[in-house]
């Protein structure tokens, strides 16, 4: 699945998202990881280009817990979630 974003009173702030989710044994579950990427006038003093985040869904109960993120810098390319 692939999210964009527009702000026309902010278009630097726009950016792409991409969500991978994968099926699991359990069939209420699924795991997902998801990249950002921003636009380079986001932030160029700093570099910030985005984040990548790994989590998992709950169905049942509609839950989704996060396991970790990564905060990236100067990466403005896809990495391709795993």
């Amino acid at each position: 699945m692939v999210v964009s974003s527009e702000d026309e009173a902010n278009p630097d702030a726009s950016s792409e998202c991409r969500v991978y989710f994968k099926e699991t044994y359990g069939r209420d579950r699924l795991l997902f990881s998801a990249e950002a990427i921003y636009s380079r006038e986001l932030s160029p003093k700093t570099g910030f280009s985005g984040f990548e985040v790994q989590g998992d869904v709950t169905l049942a109960d509609r839950k989704v817990r996060t396991k970790g993120w990564t905060v990236r810098y100067n990466v403005w390319d896809w990495q391709g979630c795993d």
